[in-house]
């Protein structure tokens, strides 16, 4: 073992967070149980070292334990243990297709993501957990550096545009069906499908031999309550199917919290929404009729018929850019990293476009009622309340004002 390990409470548990209700619950749901001797010699192999000097928690939220772990030879690498009840029965789907999504957005559409090193899809392993090891990036979150003075004009400029880079080339290729990307080998007794439209198989050959298209991994599909095998997750043939699959779903999860009201306590509603629930799914399943017709109008119809990939989260913290020098500070922010893949669908472009967290400014800073200290209508920035600040808050508040002008 490290010489320097995690506690017991951090290897396993959720060690950072209390909730306010059903604590226990919550955190049973975020207990994950695994070999760390095994996920440590897996991670050994995978650097080519004989032995782990270091292991220390780095991260975690609910669906993931993260670790980076230093090496006798020098070297260092992340290892991710998924939190396996919170992903019910689709752990294995989720573990899967993000690796094949790292893959082919590293060594096909030529993102810079990291490395995957070592990796099981399912607890049939020495580790007994699903886990992924990755490549280790030499930087920090941006998050880190995003309310620093310098963190403004020029390079805010190049962040923007190398999001909207990492956008355009996730999206780039269009997929025949939609649902979530795999390896070919996760589907072995499944008939080849066509992965992508035929101009784009012949020029991406090898992607088109070895990928494929198989179940949605967002955990939307997979949590608890909606985790139940049997029901059609994917690959869909159409956003209609897509979404007459979804309901599906919801019904389910309405009909299992009917039968046992007390499963609502994990919800944020109550017995008396159910009947709600069930009127919107309706209409959402008359939407489902039309919608293809919609999409065939507009200017791009293939939107309709053709899945595009996405990151789910583009936010400051799955951003990784080298460490502030005195020569990078202005070209640093030009060429991010992007982590944290966990969960990307293959669906219709509109169905996924938005805004990316880290370009859109959020308040941070409100009074009791809630109404935002900055806000911004339109171009136009509020102005600061006049009220007396002390010189802690004054740092805050003058970052959080450069945030809102950039």
């Amino acid at each position: 073992m490290p010489k320097i390990m995690p506690t017991k409470l951090e290897l396993y548990d959720n060690s950072t967070s209390r909730w306010l209700f059903n604590d226990r619950e919550q955190r049973a749901l975020r207990h994950v149980d695994y070999n760390v001797q095994e996920l440590i010699s897996s991670a050994c192999v995978s650097v080519g070292a004989t032995g782990c000097t270091e292991m220390i928690k780095i991260a975690e939220g609910s669906f993931n334990k993260v670790f980076r772990l230093t090496f006798n030879n020098d070297q260092t690498a992340i290892a991710r243990i998924p939190s396996t009840r919170m992903f019910g029965s689709g752990v294995s789907w989720a573990t899967a297709s993000e690796v094949a999504t790292l893959h082919a957005m590293r060594n096909v559409v030529k993102l810079r993501v990291p490395k995957v090193l070592a990796w099981a899809k399912d607890a049939t392993n020495p580790v007994s957990s699903p886990y992924i090891i990755l490549e280790d990036i030499a930087g920090v979150p941006l998050h880190h550096e995003w309310t620093l003075p310098e963190t403004r004009g020029e390079p805010v400029r190049k962040m923007v545009r190398a999001v909207c880079n990492i956008m355009a080339g996730a999206a780039y290729l269009p997929y025949a069906r939609l649902g979530g990307l795999y390896f070919r080998e996760d589907f072995p007794s499944q008939p080849q499908a066509p992965l992508l439209p035929e101009a784009f198989a012949r020029r991406f050959s090898d992607f088109e031999a070895s990928s494929t298209v198989g179940p949605i991994a967002n955990l939307l599909w997979w949590r608890p309550f909606h985790d139940e095998p049997g029901f059609n997750r994917g690959p869909w043939d159409n956003i209609e199917e897509c979404i007459r699959s979804a309901i599906a779903l919801e019904r389910r999860a309405v009909q299992r919290h009917r039968e046992d009201p007390s499963s609502l306590c994990f919800t944020r509603s109550k017995i008396e929404d159910l009947d709600e629930i069930e009127r919107l799914l309706s209409k959402v399943e008359a939407m489902a009729r039309r919608i293809d017709v919609v999409f065939s109008t507009m200017k791009h119809p293939g939107w309709s018929t053709h899945g595009n990939i996405v990151h789910p989260d583009l936010r400051a913290n799955n951003l990784i850019v080298p460490p502030r020098t005195e020569d990078n500070i202005e070209s640093r922010l030009a060429k991010p990293v992007v982590i944290d893949w966990q969960g990307t669908s293959i669906l219709p472009f509109p169905f996924q476009a938005r805004i990316p967290h880290v370009v859109a400014f959020e308040p941070t800073i409100v009074y009791p009622d809630g109404t935002p200290w900055i806000s911004i209508n339109g171009n136009v920035v509020s102005p600061l309340p006049d009220i007396e600040l002390s010189p802690e808050q004054q740092v805050v508040t003058e970052a959080e004002c450069r945030r809102a002008h950039r």
